[in-house]
Formats: C-alpha cells, structure tokens, sequence
C-alpha cells in the first residue's frame, strides 16, 4: 500500500499522482449496451468526468494504476491537468473523446500506457481546463487542505477498483463480475439428495460428449475424475476451476484425483485470489456440452455422488436446458480469467491426509425424481446472494423450511437472514430451521437454535430451530411449496458477500415438493433436546478450524506432496 508524503525515493514517487510525462492513448467507448453485458459503468453524456481510479494495487511497486477520465465529446485537452495533493501534469496537446486512461500497460484491465501513480492512503484527483476545475473526486477521506471534491469515493481496499456509476462511486474488485439473476425455461430438472442420489450427478458427467466446465471448492471424487478423463480421451476438453487455498490445504485425496485428470490433458485451474476477486472460490456446478447443468450444496467427493455413498444431507439438481447452462458457461470463463488464477501444476501446494468427522449418514433412501417444463433462476454470489436470499424469505406467506450447515451472527451483530425467518414468523408465517448438530458447529448452531426457539416462545411464533443428529451440508430451503433453493450459500456473512457461490432457484411446485418431502423427513428424525456426538477418536497434528468459506473443520495429517 502506498503511503503518502513527497520524496525523491520510488516508494514516495508512487504516492504521486504523476510522477513523470504520461504517455495517453485513448480507447474508444463501447455502445451502451455492450458496456452494460460487460460489467463496465455505462455514463450519461455531458462534461468530462473522472470515472475510475485504481489507486491500490496488489502488484509489486503497485504497478497497474491508473485514472480514466470520459471525454462525452472531442475535447481540446491543450491546457488541461491532472492534479493531485503533491503535483499536476499536463495533458496532451490534442483532441480526445470517450474513455481515456492514464496508466501502465501492465494494468489488470490493459487498459493503455502511461505512469500514473496516486495515494492508496487518500487524496483527491481534480481535471482541470484552463477555464478551471472540471470535476474533482476524492476518496480514503481525501486531503484536508485541499478544496471540496465534486464527489467522494469510498475508501478502497487492496485489489479494487473505484467506478463512477449512476448511483454514484463504488468500489469494486478489479477482476469482479456482474451476474445478474435471470429465470430460464428448462425442459427437464432432476432433483436429487446426497447421499441417497448422489449418481444423478455423475450420470450426467458421464453422458458428457464434447465438454465439461466444473467448479468446485473440494475435489476428491476418483469416479468423477474417470469420467472426466473420459471425456478427454474421447476428444472433448475439460475444464476444472478449484479453490486454491482450502482451509487446510489440499487432501492426499484431492491430489490422487486431479493429478490423473491433469496429467489427461484437462486444464485444472486454481483460484489463489484470497480477496481477488472472491474470498473463495466455494460454488459446486458442471456444465455439459452446453445444453445440461449441475448445480449443488456438496463438494466433489465420492461421498456425494455415488449410490452407495455414507455423506452429509445435501441438495443438488441436474438442469436440462440451455439458459442455465449458459449462464454458468459465462460464468466460468469470467471466473477463469481472474488474474488470481494459477495452473494446477504451478500450485506448488502441500498435501494433507485428512480423517473423517466420524459423521452419522442419513439413513433414508430418496431417489432422484424427474420434472418437466421447470422455472428456474440463477443467482451468484457476491453479486445478488443477499438481496436474492433475502426476496424469497420476505415473500413467504405459508411455510419457510430451511436446512443450513451452519447459521452465525454478522459483524454487525445480527444475520439479515435469521431476520427474515423472524419477520416471516412475525408475519403467521411456519417457519422452521434445521442445523448441523455435529460437534465442530455446535456452538454456534445451539446458541442460535436458542435465540430462534426464544423468540418463538416470547412471541408466541409458529418457529422453531433444530439440530440434526445426522450430518447436513445442505445450505437449501423451501418456500411456500413453490419455490426451492439449492445452493452453495452458507448464511454467515462471508459467503453471501465475499464468496463465489452459485443458487439455482427452482419455481416449480412438483420440484419444492421434493426437497420438502426430503426436509420433513430429516426434521422428524431430528432431537433439538439431546446431545451431539462429540469428535472423533482419531490422532490429530492440525486441526483447522475455519468457518468463514463454509468449509466448516477439517481434521487432517500432514504430509508434504
């Protein structure tokens, strides 16, 4: 982060707004429309304006900063300056018009060359025509004794970017995307639970011709690996995206499976990025050969997708149609290109032999069942996973069940979920809430389960929290016997709004009712009053305890790969 106050030395000479002649070369802006299917602020015409500022790069020496400036109109910029607390530069004695920027060839979004640098820890950045100030932004609260700025920024964090809006300045990971929820008609979805039906998912890996793009948090599954490979020795490519920083690090497990689905000729990246764009890479889905979709609450584990697997509840959905699929084909390629992504044989990554939870499995048998002519809405986080999240919870009028890994309180002391239940509840809503009962989230789940079933009982609400007895992964819910959610969302605060998650909304009554059938089931198996087994009896050298991504504990060995 670069520190601001003059000096001759290159660390002082980036606190700089300029910090010598800048070469400008201008890039001509997009119509409005592609401008808004890529993400990119669309500007109303007008005067000039700032309208991004990059002043906090992760790079070394903070390479890659620059300020775009928007010439509406061609403007004779002969005269003009860029002006920041410590000194100005002068503008190129020509006409310019559309998006100018002022930065280094090596910046994230190649954007064109020069050797701007500003603040990371503050300033304000002024254009201005020899007729006087033209416009003026300040962020990071700006400097004291300069004059007022036309706007504020927010202060930015390593790695993001700030962009003028219409609703004003906001920041922004550099390599972030916007996906927007859209509903799509599919032909087919198939619904299934883990681990009772855990094959619907690998049977559509296995059916795949031409291609698959699979995203994971966790990849362990050899059998899904085989029929990945398959698809490569037949001639079609594949193209895995993984976290590469799991708590915990890699698995023995996670290497035996990818290391030969590397080693076949499929591109197996991984996701290093920390806060770049995403915390974590924590979204689990497939797409094959463009036309079918997997979407689930479950890591890529035998556990969860063979028909013999002893795993935690979970839910998932094979979609087939070409709306979802493509949704996520978009989304894997923007998520690909992040800058933060390295190969899977430059992870350089420590491998761990990782024991088990000593988890009880459900005992049930639920097969996949098959709907025809479905709804079904996509969602991502961190873009809209809150305020989709959110919606659904304040549109029940009849029932809301949900079943959720865990359930903990935000930074600011509440959940804006755990609100909504309340709310609905409040509303004569039926409300119940099933959580983990294992003992790695027990606090957290007795503790809410108790606030919840409190309230109920203050209020005299048709609420009530349970914990299972048997192991649930599931982060689903259903609403009104119209609407079920599968996700890879947990409800603390980091995977709502840091994380890349995927939901798939299915609005199909025939479709909710399964997972319903599926919740009620577990629900009438749960005891909120009888005690968690606690951990298994298994010798420990790491125990990595970490909630944030949802991963939840791991228990492994060390080993060095």
């Amino acid at each position: 982060m670069e520190e601001g106050s003059p000096s001759t030395t290159d660390a002082a000479a980036a606190a700089l707004l300029v910090a010598a002649a800048v070469t400008l070369t201008s890039v001509a802006l997009a119509s409005a429309a592609a401008a808004a299917d890529s993400g990119e602020p669309v500007m109303e015409s007008g005067e000039p304006r700032i309208v991004e500022l990059y002043p906090d790069t992760p790079e070394h020496r903070h390479t890659g900063e620059y300020v775009a400036v928007e010439f509406p109109e061609p403007t004779d910029t002969t005269g003009w300056k860029l002006e920041d607390r410590y000194r100005d530069v002068a503008l190129p004695n020509e006409t310019l018009e559309g998006r100018v920027v002022f930065g280094r060839e090596d910046s994230p979004r190649d954007h064109s060359i020069g050797t701007v640098r500003i603040a990371a820890d503050g300033d304000n950045v002024t254009l201005r025509s020899p007729a006087g100030v033209v416009d003026s932004v300040s962020y990071g609260g700006g400097d004291a004794d300069a004059p007022a700025s036309d706007a504020e920024a927010p202060d930015p964090d390593e790695g993001e970017v700030l962009e003028l809006t219409e609703d004003g300045w906001r920041s922004q990971h550099v390599d972030a995307t916007e996906f927007t929820y859209e509903v799509y008609e599919v032909d087919a979805a198939e619904t299934y639970v883990t681990p009772d039906a855990g094959y619907a998912a690998l049977d559509a890996l296995e059916t795949a011709e031409d291609s698959v793009d699979i995203a994971g948090f966790r990849f362990t599954s050899t059998a899904v690996a085989d029929a990945l490979v398959d698809v490569v020795d037949g001639g079609g490519s594949v193209d895995v995206l993984l976290e590469g920083g799991p708590p915990g690090g890699f698995g023995e497990d996670s290497a035996e499976a990818v290391d030969p689905l590397a080693a076949a000729g499929a591109d197996v990246t991984l996701y290093r990025g920390g806060s770049r764009p995403y915390r974590y890479m924590h979204a689990k889905y497939a797409v094959v050969d463009d036309d079918r979709s997997v979407v689930s609450s479950e890591n890529w584990h035998d556990a969860s997708v063979s028909d013999d697997a002893e795993g935690p509840r979970g839910w998932g959905v094979v979609l087939y149609g070409d709306g979802p699929a493509e949704h996520l084909s978009r989304l894997h390629e923007a998520d690909r290109d992040a800058s933060s992504m390295v190969d899977w044989s430059e992870g350089g990554f420590e491998t761990y032999e990782r024991s088990g939870f000593g988890s009880k499995s459900p005992d049930t048998a639920f097969e996949a069942r098959n709907h025809s002519d479905v709804d079904v809405g996509v969602y991502t986080a961190p873009e809209e996973a809150v305020e989709q999240t959110a919606r659904l919870l304040s549109e029940a009028d009849g029932y809301v069940y949900v079943q959720q890994a865990y359930v903990r309180n935000w930074s600011t002391g509440g959940n804006p979920f755990v609100d909504e239940l309340l709310e609905a509840a409040e509303r004569g809503v039926d409300v119940k809430l099933q959580m983990d009962g294992r003992w790695y989230v027990e606090d957290d789940n007795r503790r809410m389960k108790q606030r919840l079933n409190d309230a109920a009982e203050a209020g005299n609400l048709s609420l009530e929290a349970r914990l299972s007895e048997e192991a649930l992964h599931n982060k689903g819910f259903v609403v009104d016997g119209e609407h079920a959610v599968v996700s890879s969302v947990n409800w603390n605060e980091n995977s709502p709004t840091e994380n890349r998650e995927v939901a798939v909304v299915l609005e199909d009554e025939d479709a909710a009712a399964y997972y319903e059938e599926v919740f009620l089931s577990d629900w009438r198996r749960s005891d909120a009053d009888s005690e968690p087994e606690g951990p298994p009896d298994v010798y420990l050298q790491i125990l990595v305890a970490v909630f944030a991504a949802g991963a939840g504990v791991y228990l492994v060995f060390r080993r060095t790969r």
